[in-house]
């Protein structure tokens, strides 16, 4: 193709452009800042227990051991001290009942309670959402010199980083995937309907999580409320 008609195409393909950057600005999400916020909210409650405790779970066939201490929930046998914002809540959701048995009387209501609501958020273990097509992908793999065409079978698109598309085989994280800026419309041309309909499910997620999320967020600062009330006096 000559230069002459590339820049025409390019051309052509500014409004494209703007949309998908429209629409990416709109699907920016992670769920590490909801993590910390839910965390706070349970660090409330704090101490946990006046002293440890251990509370074995089965995990998706596997064994686990939680430790529950005064100020810290951490797994056993994992290379963290404690678990912290996304992989904090992730353990509660799957066993804050069990957990909750095990804390302080006088806080475990409070933090069964909290470990109920975090069942009602929307989420992602993984701390983003992710929305995946599945199909035959050519593409043209432009920072190969010379470019050449690599063929794949799967497209994500996640809300931790929406302005980049990763075409892939078996994993996204496999060194043989490619990863292109969703700016790159022109060498995107042939995939642009696919790109803006991946971009529209994923805000839709988005958007309903934020609602969705910050509703279960006021039930849970209602619920410790007098907990928070009483830190805020001592401090």
């Amino acid at each position: 193709m000559k230069m002459g008609a590339i820049l025409e195409r390019m051309k052509e393909l500014e409004p494209a452009a703007r949309r998908l950057k429209q629409l990416k600005e709109e699907c920016r999400m992670d769920l590490w800042s909801t993590a910390k916020l839910v965390e706070d909210l349970f660090s409330t409650l704090k101490p946990f227990c006046m002293r440890k405790v251990c509370v074995n779970v089965v995990d998706d066939g596997d064994p686990i051991t939680y430790e529950i201490g005064r100020k810290y929930i951490r797994e056993r046998g994992s290379w963290e001290h404690a678990l912290h914002t996304v992989k904090f809540v992730n353990a509660i959701r799957k066993h804050g009942e069990k957990i909750a048995a095990v804390v302080r009387k006088a806080i475990a209501k409070e933090f069964k309670e909290l470990a109920e609501l975090t069942k009602e958020l929307i989420w992602a273990e993984g701390g983003y959402f992710v929305v995946v097509r599945d199909d035959t992908f050519e593409v043209l793999r432009s920072y190969n010199v010379p470019c050449e065409l690599a063929t794949y079978s799967h497209a994500c698109i996640t809300s931790g980083s929406p302005w980049k598309i990763t075409f892939y085989n078996q994993k996204p994280e496999e060194s043989n995937s490619t990863e292109m800026s969703i700016n790159s419309v022109f060498v995107l041309d042939h995939y642009y309907d696919l790109v803006e309909d991946m971009l529209l499910e994923l805000r839709k997620k988005v958007a309903e999580a934020k609602e969705k999320n910050e509703e279960v967020l006021k039930k849970m600062r209602e619920a410790v409320a007098p907990y928070a009330i009483a830190a805020a006096c001592d401090s």
